[in-house]
């Protein structure tokens, strides 16, 4: 009986070590983009932009003399 827990235990730690990396990697990456998003959403405007929905600029819909 101590030769089947002894062999399974690698195994065991193995994918119980697994699951654990891929938890703080999915926790470190949602901090991160909401980090990000955050910073994102409370800088200023460059001049002359505005946003609108989606994120966009305005300058894309103005013509191209315009633009400048």
């Amino acid at each position: 009986m101590y030769d089947v827990f002894a062999s399974a235990l690698p195994e065991f730690l193995g994918s119980l070590s697994a699951g654990l990396v891929i938890a703080v990697a999915t926790w470190t990456a949602r901090k991160l983009r909401a980090r990000r998003t955050q910073r994102i959403e409370s800088a200023p405007p460059a001049a002359g932009h505005t946003a609108l929905e989606g994120g966009q600029s305005d300058v894309a819909s103005r013509p191209y003399g315009e633009a400048r």
